[in-house]
Order: structure tokens, then sequence, then C-alpha cells
């Protein structure tokens, strides 16, 4: 049973082997990079500060910038609590207020975008903004595999 065997794995073309092993490795490289790719949120909330203090009563605006896509001005909604938005199951924080939801209309879009939000607090004392895109997404709380993105800086 050895010599057959020995018999065999001589008569394969080594090269033909190597080439067939590595064009399916490669595939699946390409393959586990394009399902990879961060895709656009379809939902961004933002918590708004004036002097580290929270806004309950702030009025928001988000602009999102998508080759296929451009909204201006697009009014958030506030949020009497983020737990009617997220499971607090999968999120929590200390103080539940003050969030206000942008719908951003990008469903399972992975190209470039741009989202900026401006709050202003009332009586226009203060201004909070924010900006999310393909390079700064990681700087807020990233939920449900990135449909979601929760910013809450003071």
């Amino acid at each position: 049973m050895g010599n057959r065997l020995q018999t065999y794995v001589r008569k394969i073309n080594r090269p033909i082997v190597f080439y067939a092993i590595a064009s399916v490795v490669v595939g699946v490289v390409f393959v586990w990079i394009d399902l990879a790719k961060p895709s656009a949120p379809e939902s961004v909330l933002v918590r708004v500060f004036d002097r580290g203090v929270i806004q309950e009563d702030a009025v928001c605006y988000g602009d999102v910038f998508a080759p296929e896509q451009v909204v201006s001005k697009k009014e958030l909604r506030a949020l009497a609590s983020i737990y009617d938005f997220l499971d607090s199951a999968s999120f929590y924080t200390n103080v539940e207020k003050g969030f206000y939801m942008l719908d951003t209309g990008l469903k399972e879009y992975t190209g470039k975008f741009e989202i900026r939000i401006v709050c202003y607090t009332s009586g226009m004392r203060g201004v909070s903004y924010t900006i999310v895109d393909n390079e700064h997404r990681n700087e807020c709380d990233i939920r449900e595999d990135g449909k979601v993105i929760v910013c809450s800086q003071s």
C-alpha cells in the first residue's frame, strides 16, 4: 500500500497543484476583503453637551454626503431615552437622556460617505458638531454590525 501512494504522489504535477491551491487562497482573501468593508451607518445617535451638561432641548440638523445621495439640514429626532432605540442588553450608558437620532438613508452602502451633525442648545448658548465618515467612524461606538453609530463626546 505504501508503494501505491508513493507512485501516485510522484505522478502528481506539483506546479499545477501549487497554482490551484494559491488561486483558491487568493479567491478566499478577495471575498473576505469584500465582505469586511465597513458599511455606512443607517442611523447616527449623538448626545449633546453644553459646558459638560447634557442637553435635552437642543435642535440638531444633519447633512449626509454620499455619491448616490446628498441630504441637507435633515432634523434629528430627540429620543426620550436611548433605550427607545437600542436594546439595553447590547448598549449601556450611565445617562440615557440627551440623545438625538439621524436616519441617514444609507442602507447597506459601503462606499465613501460623510455625515455632519450640528446641534444648537436652547437660546443658542452652545453648539455641538460631530463628523462621521469612512476614516472617523471608529471614534464613536459602533453597534449592530455598523448599522448604528453612537457618538457621545463631552
